[in-house]
């Protein structure tokens, strides 16, 4: 029996039974070649997304200690923030797109131009919304459900953060470029280094330790600032070097161009909506969820980092899967383009056992590493039970829209993101948590359907076919 087991686990993560020998176009590469390939591509962005956000949880459990409001403060400008990132993300998803098709073709100097051109206009657009952003802060924060017991410590983190966030949208930009050519190591070190400076500043700044003031959150937005500045530095510097693959270096190619941004423009265009759809859809959940009570509220946002801590490591999956299908529709090989898909598909339902494992067994440890209020541990780890469940639909959505992202195909990404978060998540949060009363349960039960129902879209598109028919 156990050999069996084995044998029908090869068969399920061979190579050759991965596509039908209709479609095949070419030589197909060993099954462990192409892992271990995918897995040069998947795993420093997966540990990237991962480790940056076990700092963030760490980071989260020292502002922890300064109580359940300190924690809704620093919680309620996420949604604000990821909404003033979403054009460096969407355009961040174009880059990559671009940049690997252009590899696969060998146009190293059209490849340069995306990242410069990009560079300039993510560096303009993040200027103007930080001078909006500053402007309306506490307009912002009230909107996304701000209560009245910690509005002020929330605003003067916010003004910090919304600063930070212009250096981590420069370096969004740059980063999705090196993802575009495979070089996905300088994507974690780089990441990594700046949350390290983050969580040191932290120590220092939060408690007032040494010489350093005891600031609070107001230094856990300071530490934020010095993190995402030293993430920036370390990403400019890896593309000043004219003898590597990328640079920035030249005066040549930062002018803007009708060849360069109109394939930037319409992938972009469809990811940014893409984009402001979830943030929309996130920023009503979010709300609703605020208006359910502090204790609620910092639950959620507990149970959001944990969440989000495994979502990132399937980002990382998905930027793989990006970059691979990108490169592979450019050398003219669909077939390849495919199994470097499944390939992903069969590696993240192994990495969603695991966390599944993670998120069940471990629910009231995970919990208490993050607060002490009896209440909040108590009903997060009730959330962490469905969180379990949510990481299996969760990657495979990731892994599919990924390959979808890679080959321009955003379009019809936009359009489901638009109907699943924007509008069927509000209502259906808002029905679970009031009329039906189910509170916080209900929000989580409304997260589950919406990534089930985003993973069999997806999955839907990537069997079809259609995406391979993009042109860029």
């Amino acid at each position: 029996m156990y050999e069996s087991m084995i044998n029908k686990i090869k068969y399920f993560l061979r190579v050759k039974h991965l596509i039908g020998d209709e479609e095949i176009q070419g030589t197909l590469p060993s099954s462990k070649f192409a892992y271990q390939l995918y897995n040069s591509f998947a795993w420093p962005a997966a540990v990237e997304g991962w480790f940056i956000y076990l700092i963030s949880s760490i980071d989260l459990i020292m502002i922890g200690s300064l109580g359940a409001d300190a924690i809704a403060a620093t919680g309620i400008i996420g949604q604000p923030r990821m909404i003033f990132l979403s054009a460096s993300r969407s355009l961040g998803v174009s880059v990559t797109a671009l940049v690997a098709r252009r590899k696969g073709e060998g146009n190293i100097i059209d490849l340069n131009k995306c990242l410069k051109q990009s560079l300039l206009f993510i560096f303009l657009f993040s200027i103007v919304s930080l001078l909006l952003s500053f402007k309306y802060i506490e307009d912002i924060l009230y909107f996304a459900g701000a209560q009245m017991e910690y509005i002020a410590m929330a605003t003067d983190y916010a003004r910090i953060v919304v600063i930070a966030a212009c250096f981590t949208a420069m370096a969004v930009v740059v980063n999705s470029a090196h993802i575009g050519v495979g070089n996905t190591k300088i994507v974690l070190w780089s990441n990594i280094t700046g949350n390290l400076v983050n969580i040191l500043f932290n120590f220092f700044l939060i408690y007032g330790i040494g010489f350093f003031p005891r600031l609070g959150i107001v230094g856990a937005g300071i530490s934020t600032l010095f993190g995402s500045i030293t993430t920036f530095l370390i990403t400019i510097i890896s593309v000043c070097n004219r003898r590597n693959e990328l640079s920035i270096l030249g005066k040549k190619g930062w002018i803007f161009e009708k060849k360069t941004m109109e394939p930037l423009t319409i992938i972009g265009s469809n990811v940014f909506a893409e984009n402001i759809f979830e943030r929309i859809g996130m920023f009503l959940y979010s709300k609703m969820v605020a208006e359910l009570g502090t204790i609620a509220f910092a639950t959620h946002h507990i149970c959001m980092n944990l969440c989000d801590m495994f979502y990132c490591f399937g980002q990382g999956m998905s930027k793989a899967s990006s970059a691979l299908a990108g490169q592979k529709l450019g050398e003219k090989r669909k077939d390849l383009a495919i199994i470097y898909g499944k390939i992903g598909q069969r590696l993240g339902l192994m990495a969603s056992s695991i966390a599944f494992l993670i998120f069940f067994m471990g629910r009231k440890w995970l919990m208490m590493l993050y607060s002490r209020d009896p209440q909040v541990i108590a009903l997060g780890a009730n959330i962490l039970i469905i969180i379990a469940i949510c990481s299996f639909v969760q990657t495979q959505g990731l892994i599919y829209s990924g390959v979808l992202r890679g080959a321009g195909d955003t379009r019809y990404v936009a359009i489901y993101s638009l109907i699943i978060i924007a509008i069927l998540r509000p209502i259906q949060t808002w029905i679970l948590c009031f009329p039906l009363g189910l509170g916080l349960y209900g929000a989580w039960i409304a997260l589950i359907t919406d990534q089930t129902l985003r993973m069999f879209f997806a999955s839907k598109r990537f069997y079809s076919k259609k995406w391979m028919g993009v042109n860029l």
